[in-house]
């Protein structure tokens, strides 16, 4: 089974008396994982393994159809007409992780759309596993990555997650955005002098408005990590802070197709907001945060 953004895979688990999808309560448990081993389909599409050494696999084929086929013409759906008829049950198994396939475009939409899915796709799939690097045989097309037009984007990253760091990275070269790392403050390291000596005390019977606790030293951290970048564009520093604001952004963060990891009106939205927070009236910084 191969996995895409949504629901859709490459297998049908029903299939109507003149070979089109059909809707079953099967496909969602299986494409979910709710039901996990190799079961019998109708149909399997775009990626299959078949054993060649089988004398009944020469009978498969997209064309010509099989000469009882009086379906529309499908490729899909020529193929598994052709497996049926020689006999081959069709199986899809659920049990590994075997790869992704992109969801197909809608009748309305640009080949850039189509684009941006597959690196959507590709990022998706960094998320719990290594990058999907390219065959040697297929040729690329160079990648500038930029500032979006900002002054400096900045990713403030754990030294000791090199995982998150190296992840990050890789997802924003896809999609062809320059960032400056900043170490992060780990807040696991955070000693009692350390936070007397930043001045740093709790609030009198602060607890936090949803568990209903004090705050972590992991908190802390990613608080003096965000203010770190902050006193760089303090008015101490008139020259840069005049022209400068930031958005702090949680990351490992969802990049969503169709729009990179910032629309344009959640940057305008952003912006504003934190420009207040900031008394900047430009908008030209931006923060992504990888801290754990």
């Amino acid at each position: 089974m191969l996995e895409s953004r949504g629901l859709y895979s490459n297998f049908w688990c029903g299939i109507t008396p003149k070979g089109f999808y059909k809707r079953t309560p099967d496909y969602v448990q299986i494409r979910e994982w709710k039901r996990s081993g190799c079961f019998p389909v109708p149909m399997v599409h775009s990626t299959f393994l078949i054993d060649l050494r089988k004398e009944a696999s020469d009978k498969l084929t997209f064309y010509p159809p099989h000469q009882d086929y009086t379906w529309t013409f499908d490729d899909i759906i020529v193929f598994a007409f052709s497996s049926r008829q020689a006999g081959i049950q069709m199986y899809l198994c659920n049990r590994e992780h075997y790869g992704y396939l992109p969801i197909p475009l809608k009748s309305h939409q640009t080949l850039q759309e189509d684009i941006e899915n597959l690196i959507h796709v590709q990022i998706e799939a960094m998320i719990d596993r290594p990058p999907m690097e390219p065959s040697k045989y297929v040729s690329l097309v160079p990648k500038y990555p930029d500032k979006m037009g900002f002054d400096e984007i900045f990713m403030i990253n754990l030294k000791r997650r090199k995982d998150r760091r190296d992840r990050m990275l890789r997802t924003l070269y896809e999609q062809e955005i320059e960032v400056k790392i900043v170490e992060a403050v780990d807040g696991k390291a955070l000693n009692t002098s350390q936070l007397k000596a930043l001045n740093i005390e709790m609030l009198p019977g602060y607890r936090d408005p949803y568990s209903s606790r004090p705050l972590t030293r992991g908190e802390i951290g990613c608080f003096l990590s965000h203010y770190s970048v902050y006193k760089f564009l303090s008015p101490e520093k008139p020259s840069q802070a005049s022209h400068t604001s930031t958005i702090p952004r949680q990351c490992p963060c969802t990049m969503q197709p169709y729009g990179g990891p910032c629309t344009p009106q959640i940057l305008s939205f952003t912006l504003k907001l934190m420009g207040k927070a900031l008394q900047s009236r430009a908008h030209r910084r931006v923060v992504l945060h990888t801290q754990a």
